[in-house]
């Protein structure tokens, strides 16, 4: 396991958001995702998940100065 680099949030560039720029966040990990779900005859839902998962997360910043954002 890699050790803590001090950031909460990190791009697939490896750029890292600040975080004393993060005032509050909320996460909703690990979403399956459905793959042509559908009702039977009988109203029985029949869903077709996808083996891999998706994360959303919501970030609320603080306001920022022009000489803060550079």
């Amino acid at each position: 396991m890699a050790s803590f680099d001090g950031y909460l949030l990190k791009n697939s560039n490896g750029d890292k958001f600040p975080n004393h720029c993060i005032v509050n966040y909320k996460s909703n990990p690990n979403q399956q995702q459905d793959s042509g779900s559908w009702v039977d005859s009988e109203g029985y839902l029949h869903r077709v998940i996808l083996p891999h998962t998706r994360s959303k997360l919501w970030i609320t910043t603080k306001l920022l100065k022009f000489s803060e954002k550079t």
